[in-house]
């Protein structure tokens, strides 16, 4: 059945809005001073978790206005997709300084945020390993279009152990994550999830050269990187020598 066109105008207007007043949210001095005082109140808990109260690249103790401000960002995040931030807190974490989410929280906010008709639906083909394939599919109440998205493990899976221990689990969160980033990424935008945090740590990762344990080695180690100097620069005089004779003969 066709969608009449006034009724999909009137939801994109009123998601336009809903986004203009969460935006508008901060510079409201009384929802401010709500989210401030609630920040407050959580920096003080006992229970708060450890990466919201520990540089996760110094692993120095933060300061309380630092633990403040970064509460503050999240209960920010709560609100604006209409979540108690008292449950938000324990669905994040944090790597080399960014801030992410839990792919199960961005799907629970896509079923609740996007106006779907329905929550988002997951099949799965009957492949395994990084073969296996979960089809994710949701339906927009505006204009009852089903948009469908394939996420194949092989292309997606990190290092994270629960791509061992659940793979089905998380390709569900990750596939409802890239769903969301194609066709609703107003939902979830500025957010990072555990799979962009995945990707960065393993991007961060370097491999260190052990340093030399004695005077021998460190003697050795010199000789090696002066011989391959040597090699590199006889094969671009090698080089040199090949192409200038070659013109000669042209």
């Amino acid at each position: 059945m066709a969608i009449p066109t006034t009724a999909i105008t009137e939801q994109k207007r009123t998601n336009n809005l809903a986004a203009v007043s969460d935006d508008l949210q901060l510079f409201d001095s009384d929802k401010l001073d709500q989210i401030l005082r609630l920040s407050d109140v959580m920096a003080d808990m006992s229970i708060l978790p450890d990466h919201l109260k520990i540089d996760s690249k110094t692993k120095a103790a933060l300061s309380r206005n630092q633990i403040r401000a970064n509460l503050f960002r999240i209960v920010n995040q709560a609100l604006r997709w209409g979540f108690d931030p008292f449950s938000i807190i324990d669905e994040t974490y944090m790597v080399a300084g960014k801030l992410g989410y839990q792919g199960k929280l961005i799907a629970a906010v896509v079923n609740t945020r996007a106006g779907l008709v329905d929550r988002l639906h997951y099949e799965f083909n009957d492949k395994a390993g990084d073969d296996k394939v979960i089809i994710v599919s949701g339906t927009f109440a505006a204009t009852n279009i089903t948009e469908k998205l394939a996420v194949r493990l092989g292309d997606v899976k990190t290092t994270n152990d629960m791509w061992k221990k659940d793979p089905n689990q998380k390709l569900v969160y990750t596939g409802s994550i890239k769903w969301a980033r194609r066709y609703c990424p107003e939902v979830i935008l500025g957010v990072m999830t555990d799979d962009d945090l995945d990707a960065i740590a393993a991007s961060s990762a370097r491999v260190v050269r052990p340093a030399p344990a004695s005077l021998q080695d460190l003697t050795q180690h010199i000789a090696t990187m002066q011989q391959q100097l040597e090699s590199t620069d006889h094969f671009d005089e090698t080089i040199a020598e090949s192409i200038a004779g070659e013109e000669e003969t042209r």
